[in-house]
């Protein structure tokens, strides 16, 4: 049995395409939506119950009550299917719910596919120096003990973890595997989704307005100049995680049409059918995926352009 746990749209791109590159059968998903209406929705449009032999949705809160539920579920599966464990496929490397599973159920091999660029980062900082996870909680660690299940604890790293990633990683001593989303490519129309004439599509930045990021006057700064700078037209396609605040703002923009997205900016191009000249936006994890995923619609960086 490969087990694959989910917790936000892009990690349910990374698992499909894991899927299919590992071929991994019998396959259970295990969906944690999250804390927005926007991301809560998008998650569940894209699930497809065809691809899985098995969908256990879970929600985000009182994880200490319901991951020992979940591993007692895989294990009854493990004996549905006559199915012994074998992969567990996770995007958050250092996740909470992520231990635990691999404290208590045991797996053959251990697949790490992409959380956006966190990947970078947990890279270097944990796997590759070899870092032991132990973040006790006093009250998350009883309440698994008396329900049959053993805390975290100390969780050295693992020789069996390998990597499936969409970055040019660093070679170590951890098997990698490149991403190329070739699932995905395989189903688009590309030569019905790029026109010279075709609106621009801006690429919504989350988490403005917030401590340590782009302020609310320079992000609608950037906005208006790309507006200002295109007689097609833009197209603004919000971050899903993106304020009230910010989409009032945007929406008063002239020359620009707000696009309520109901997947995925990387699924939502081709399931809309949206013809678009050239993509902008800041440097984000969406903007690296779409430049693999749309290789033929132009990809621009506005950072610096304030």
């Amino acid at each position: 049995m490969n087990v694959f746990l989910v917790t936000s749209p892009f990690q349910y791109l990374c698992a499909n395409e894991a899927r299919v590159f590992f071929t991994a059968k019998p396959s259970c998903i295990v969906v944690e939506l999250g804390d927005t209406e926007i991301g809560i929705k998008q998650l569940k449009s894209m699930i497809d119950h065809t691809q899985w032999d098995e969908v256990i949705i879970i929600p985000a809160k009182q994880r200490a009550m319901i991951t020992p539920k979940v591993i007692k579920k895989i294990a009854k599966l493990c004996q549905q299917y006559d199915s012994p464990l074998d992969t567990f496929y996770f995007g958050e490397y250092n996740g909470w719910r992520t231990k635990i599973l691999m404290r208590n159920l045991p797996f053959d091999r251990y697949v790490y596919f992409d959380d956006g660029t966190l990947t970078l980062n947990e890279y270097s900082q944990l796997i590759v120096p070899k870092k032991t996870y132990y973040r006790p909680r006093w009250l998350q660690d009883n309440l698994l003990r008396i329900q049959g299940c053993q805390p975290a604890g100390h969780l050295p790293h693992s020789d069996k973890l390998q990597i499936f990633t969409l970055f040019d990683l660093p070679p170590s001593d951890v098997t990698i595997h490149r991403n190329h989303f070739t699932e995905l490519r395989q189903s688009l129309r590309l030569d019905e989704l790029y026109s010279a004439k075709a609106p621009v599509g801006f690429i919504g930045q989350g988490c403005i307005g917030e401590q340590g990021h782009t302020s609310l006057s320079d992000y609608l700064q950037k906005v208006r100049r790309v507006a200002q700078q295109t007689s097609n037209g833009v197209i603004y396609f919000p971050h899903r995680n993106e304020s009230s605040k910010v989409t009032e703002q945007v929406k008063k923009v002239t020359n620009l049409k707000y696009h309520c997205s109901q997947a995925p900016l990387e699924l939502e191009l081709y399931q809309q059918n949206i013809c678009l000249s050239k993509l902008v936006g800041m440097f984000s994890t969406a903007m690296y995926t779409l430049s693999m995923i749309y290789k033929e619609i132009p990809i621009e960086s506005i950072d610096n352009d304030v």
